[in-house]
């Protein structure tokens, strides 16, 4: 997930992508939960536990939510295929670096 947030860091596509938001997400997964924080076209990931996250998602193997937002699977079919849940599904699938 680091190398995912450096990744984001130097895109263009991706910076873009996440130009406006604030969110600050839990994700809680089978290896250990984790938090993503997006700020401004600014991406972020640490290994801790959020409080009061804008939202959770959760999958058993991390590299679901890997894929997804590096467009190499979709999200929303992740969340179809019960491999990701989301609390509150919003515009997250707009999120990733891309190839």
């Amino acid at each position: 997930m680091q190398t995912l947030a450096n990744k984001m860091s130097k895109s263009k596509r991706a910076r873009k992508a996440i130009e406006s938001w604030k969110r600050d997400i839990a994700v809680k997964t089978k290896a250990g939960d984790f938090a993503m924080y997006i700020d401004n076209g600014n991406f972020k990931v640490e290994e801790k536990e959020l409080e009061s996250p804008d939202f959770v998602m959760a999958c058993e193997d991390p590299r679901t939510l890997l894929d997804g937002l590096m467009y190499k699977g979709a999200i929303t079919d992740s969340v179809i295929m019960k491999r990701l849940w989301i609390s509150k599904n919003i515009e997250i699938n707009t999120i990733g670096v891309g190839t």
